[in-house]
């Protein structure tokens, strides 16, 4: 290169393994001594073909006879125009609408999580078929959580693995909500002995906060899972329930023992069987 003049660089970055935010540096060697080396730093934000934004998934919590709604943008980067030739949902639990933005380049997608279908979390697959080579086929997750009136958190009060007579745990929170509730109240209980609970409602009179601790010597050398029970004071929700479970080691422990609470027989690998309730 003669003296006073420019030059243009080229480089190109492979993206194939690259995603979101990136930050790089080419370092030009030069036959100056003064400056044998000029590092030059760059930065850019690698998208691509087709992108989901914000994210490719969609997080959708409900009250039952409300339901909710949330939308994810589809983008087009390609020269060649996009076209949504379909969108495959298959679940009961919500329905999506396709809003044409720009034509070829820029949609919205809206999912409709059912005020009346089926309660719980899940998660499903919306699959959408592209008119592109590159990104034929798109895959969304959908996460939604319809949740009931009167409900739970969390579904299981896990205390992990202790030693028999040394719980060694700190007490777990379990929180008990009513939905526009002003005056609830709530009886909670345990057929599990090693338990202790103790219950405070909220200030706005929409929750409770249980406290669940072990007792030290009413522990004993088997496996758990019992039901703790809420009975709260209004129709049509008279009993809750939350799965307790422990599991405590014993160098003794019998080839297999009976626990009488979750009639449930267990081995040393495990669960052997479950019987039914007694009649």
């Amino acid at each position: 290169m003669a003296p006073g003049t420019e030059g243009t660089i080229h480089f190109k970055l492979d993206t194939v393994n690259l995603a979101g935010k990136f930050q790089g540096a080419i370092v030009v060697f030069l036959n100056d001594p003064a400056l044998p080396q000029a590092p030059l730093a760059f930065e850019g934000t690698i998208v691509p073909a087709v992108e989901l934004s914000p994210r490719p998934a969609f997080y959708v919590a409900g009250l039952r006879g409300r339901g909710g709604q949330a939308a994810i943008e589809i983008v087009n980067h390609e020269s060649e125009p996009l076209q949504i030739e379909r969108i495959e949902n298959p679940t009961e639990r919500f329905t999506t609408q396709l809003e044409t933005l720009e034509p070829g380049q820029h949609y919205r997608l809206t999912l409709n999580l059912k005020p009346d279908g089926p309660g719980g979390r899940s998660t499903d697959n919306i699959l959408i078929a592209t008119s592109s080579k590159r990104a034929p086929t798109l895959k969304v997750a959908a996460n939604t959580y319809l949740f009931e009136r009167v409900r739970t958190f969390l579904d299981v009060v896990d205390f992990g693995t202790v030693r028999a007579n040394d719980p060694g745990r700190t007490p777990q929170t379990l929180m008990i909500y009513q939905a526009d509730g002003s005056d609830f109240q709530v009886k909670v209980s345990t057929d599990a002995p090693a338990l202790l609970l103790k219950s405070e409602r909220g200030p706005k009179g929409d929750r409770y906060q249980v406290t669940v601790s072990l007792i030290g010597n009413a522990l004993k050398a088997v496996r758990s899972m019992v039901p703790l029970l809420s009975k709260p004071a209004i129709p049509n929700f008279q009993n809750l329930r939350c799965l307790y479970r422990d599991g405590f080691l014993n160098a003794e422990r019998p080839p297999a023992c009976f626990n009488k609470q979750s009639r449930a027989l267990w081995g040393p690998r495990g669960l052997v069987r479950r019987e039914g309730p007694r009649r």
